[in-house]
């Protein structure tokens, strides 16, 4: 219920503040609440330096934001890009299931593409599983 609203969250540091706000603007419950807290908690918690640079409070980057494409006039919408200390781009797509699906990385190679037409290089993409704390490098020539 709370992984929608998941884009509300900078860094580890606004997890209770934005849960506070989910409480109050869906009605949740306590369970609900807490149900939230254990979920995103330990997926901002993983060990791996990726998502700690990700939701680092110095980190610049922007969330669920519309890129349109003017050669064919569709919206893209990625969960996240993260702007890099090299000058590129990391495009990460969050999956909240429990298995990979081909159409998963289709996605982020579209995202990863469209940014390099917009000139971005380098330009790296990534599959994120929180729930089983798996991340998965796409590459646009798998």
């Amino acid at each position: 219920m709370c992984i929608r609203d998941r884009a509300e969250i900078e860094h580890a540091g606004d997890l209770d503040l934005t849960l506070r706000k989910l409480r109050n603007r869906l009605r949740l419950s306590e369970a609900d609440i807490d149900d939230c807290r254990e979920v995103i908690g330990r997926a901002l918690a993983s060990d791996d330096d990726r998502v700690s640079r990700w939701f680092a409070p110095e980190t610049i980057r922007i969330k669920e934001r519309s890129i349109f494409n003017p050669l064919d006039g569709s919206t893209s919408r990625p969960d996240l890009i993260v702007d890099t200390e090299d000058g590129g781009l990391e495009v990460i797509d969050y999956k909240f299931t429990s298995e990979a699906r081909k159409g998963h990385v289709s996605q982020v190679r579209a995202y990863m593409r469209l940014l390099a037409s917009m000139g971005y290089s380098p330009v790296r993409g990534y599959l994120w599983y929180p729930l089983s704390n798996e991340i998965t490098e796409i590459t646009t020539n798998d």
